[in-house]
Parts: C-alpha cells; sequence; structure tokens
C-alpha cells in the first residue's frame, strides 16, 4: 500500500493505493473536515463532499452514537482467492461452509452506560453445511441467552433462541 497527499481547498486528501503496479490497483480517497471523515473511492466524489461540507454548517447528531457495518463476506471470500492457489483456498471455504454466507451486519450502539451490540448472518445456502455443522450451529444457539436490560422492557427478559424450542 502506498499513499500520496494532497489538497482540495486547503482540505489535505490522502489516497491510499492498494497493490500499486499492478492489474489488481485501485484507490481510495480520505479527507477530515473538522470532525468528519470523507472516505470515498474517487477523488472527485471526495472533493464534492468537501466542497458541500465547507457551505453547511455542520450539525451535531442526537441521540445515541450509531454505528452500522455491512460486510459483503462471500463476494470478499470469493475475491480473496488467488490465481494460483485459489482452488484450494475455496475448496476449504466451501468445506466450512462459509460460501453460504452472504453478509454479515452488526449494529453498535452506545448509550451512557453500556454498549448494544447486534450482529446478523445472512445465509443464502444451508444445505452448504454438513450434519456435523449444522448440529454445532444449534448447539451454540442453545448456549446463548438474550437480555434487554433497561431498554424497552422494565426488567431483564430471555427472549426464546430458535432451536430450543422457544
Amino acid at each position: 500500500m502506498s499513499l500520496v497527499k494532497s489538497t482540495f481547498q486547503g482540505v489535505e486528501i490522502v489516497q491510499h493505493i492498494d497493490s500499486p503496479g499492478t492489474e489488481d490497483e485501485y484507490s481510495s480517497w480520505q479527507a477530515h473536515i473538522d470532525r468528519t471523515l470523507v472516505l470515498g473511492y474517487t477523488r472527485e466524489w471526495v472533493e464534492q463532499c468537501i466542497v458541500r461540507l465547507k457551505k453547511e454548517e455542520i450539525v451535531e447528531p442526537k441521540g445515541n452514537p450509531v454505528l452500522n457495518l455491512n460486510l459483503p463476506l462471500k463476494s470478499l471470500f470469493l475475491d480473496s482467492f488467488g490465481e494460483e492457489d485459489g482452488e484450494g483456498d475455496r475448496a476449504a471455504f466451501d468445506a466450512l461452509g462459509l460460501l453460504g454466507i452472504e453478509t454479515f451486519s452488526c449494529r453498535v450502539e452506545l448509550f451512557d452506560t453500556e454498549m448494544i451490540v447486534d450482529n446478523n448472518l445472512t445465509i443464502d445456502d444451508l444445505d452448504l453445511a454438513t450434519e456435523r455443522q449444522r448440529r454445532m450451529a444449534v448447539g451454540a444457539l442453545e448456549n446463548i441467552e438474550i437480555h434487554y436490560p433497561g431498554g424497552i422492557f422494565d426488567r431483564d427478559v430471555e427472549l426464546p433462541v430458535p432451536g430450543r424450542g422457544g
């Protein structure tokens, strides 16, 4: 990875170049305007954001800070397989049932005294998993207790988990 720094309207823009000089080379750009991070895959888009942010007054968000993360795991796995050993890697991921996982989504919300994390896996083909893997997954679900302290309930409530007969 290499970095190239430049400026636009007095704001420093950093270009991140992955795999420089190869056919897999790609770039992303980032800039900081006050306390706002702008990250994009085209310089023009980052420049447009800089112009907009400089024209508008930045308003502090209300409520609790929330981070939403969505990872297209299947695409990331498939893109990571190299030319030389890609088939071996693909076979290993396939045998583990990982190629059946489409996406991983995570939502993190920060409160004054606690942090709530909500994770989801989107699976497109449960048949990719072996019977042993399915039993392990159900076993893991049986050991999960989900509590929502405070929040929308006035006391801790254990919610039923699929696979536990609840």
